[in-house]
């Protein structure tokens, strides 16, 4: 369920993001409010598609403890050492 619920809305935005681009594409090059207009649609389009592959392809975020490749000791991140460290 996950799955379909994350591709619906991928898809949703990115074809509502992407016939905003389509309305305006077709514009008089001769008339700037219009080119204006094209890339206002564009733009945010570009930049709704590049959010939607970093979040899928970035790895996720989180506290979690992984093991130190040398000593095979558990080591906190480094964000985590720094914070408790602050305190």
């Amino acid at each position: 369920k996950l799955v379909k619920l994350l591709t619906d809305a991928t898809e949703n935005g990115t074809r509502e993001e992407f016939s905003k681009v389509m309305e305006k594409r077709n514009f008089n090059a001769n008339n700037v409010s219009a080119g204006r207009e094209y890339i206002e649609a564009y733009v945010p389009f570009i930049h709704y598609a590049e959010r939607v592959y970093e979040a899928a392809t970035a790895p996720a975020e989180g506290h979690y403890i992984e093991a130190d490749n040398e000593s095979g000791e558990m080591q906190i991140h480094a964000e985590e050492e720094e914070m408790a460290s602050a305190k």
